[in-house]
C-alpha cells in the first residue's frame, strides 16, 4: 500500500501531515467489531462537524463538551499520520523544494523523534490506567479509565507507525514545490 504524506515546517522544526483515508461509504465493513468501528467513525465524523459548527447560543454545558470534541480531534488529526504509516510501505513524500535533497531523511528523523515522543506518553498512560484502577469500585462509567485507555491506545499505535516509518517505509520525492509548505501552514494554522 503506498500513500501520500506532506512535509511541512513547523515552529520547532518540521512535521509530516497525511490526509484521511477516505472511507467509501458503500464499501460493507466485514464482521462485527469492523461494523463497530465504521459506525464509531462516522459518528465521530458527525459530532466533530456539530462541534466546530456550534451556535453561538449554545449553553455552557454544549459550549464546553464541544471544545472538548476539537481538542479531542486536533489530538487524534497529530496521531493520524503515524497511525496511517503502520500500513504503508511506499510513501510519496511532498516537501518544499529548499529541503527536497533531504526530505527523505528529515521525514524519517520526525518519525524517530515522534517514537520516543509516543513511547514516553503510552507509558505515562499506562500508569494513569493503573492508577485510574481505584474509581472500578465507584459506580457508573470509568471516565479516567476510558481516557487513559484509548490515549495509551492511540500513542502506541502512533509509536507504531512512527517505528514503521523509521524502519520500513520506502519514502519518495514525487514532486516538491516552493509553496507547498508556506500554503499549507496557512491552511491549518492561519494567523
Amino acid at each position: 500500500m503506498d500513500s501520500t504524506v506532506y512535509l511541512l515546517p513547523d515552529d520547532d522544526g518540521w512535521r509530516l501531515y497525511a490526509e484521511p483515508p477516505d472511507d467509501p461509504p458503500h464499501m460493507p465493513a466485514h464482521g462485527r467489531l469492523a461494523r463497530w468501528l465504521h459506525g464509531a467513525g462516522e459518528s465521530w465524523r458527525r459530532l466533530v462537524l456539530a462541534a466546530q459548527s456550534m451556535p453561538t447560543d449554545a449553553s455552557r454545558l454544549t459550549r464546553w463538551r464541544h471544545q472538548l470534541v476539537c481538542v479531542l480531534d486536533d489530538r487524534i488529526n497529530a496521531q493520524r499520520v503515524y497511525w496511517h504509516l503502520r500500513q504503508v510501505v511506499d510513501v510519496h513524500l511532498v516537501a518544499p523544494a529548499a529541503v527536497e535533497a533531504r526530505a527523505a531523511v528529515i521525514a524519517v528523523e520526525v518519525c524517530r523523534e515522534a517514537m520516543k515522543r509516543h513511547r514516553t506518553a503510552c507509558l505515562l498512560h499506562l500508569v494513569g490506567l493503573v492508577l485510574a484502577a481505584p474509581f472500578a469500585l465507584a459506580p457508573g462509567p470509568n471516565l479516567p479509565a476510558y481516557y487513559f485507555g484509548v490515549s495509551a491506545f492511540g500513542h502506541w499505535q502512533a509509536w507504531r507507525g512512527a517505528r514503521a516509518g523509521v524502519r520500513t517505509a520506502r519514502w519518495h520525492i514525487v514532486r516538491a514545490s516552493t509553496t507547498v509548505g508556506e500554503d499549507l501552514r496557512d491552511i491549518f494554522d492561519p494567523r
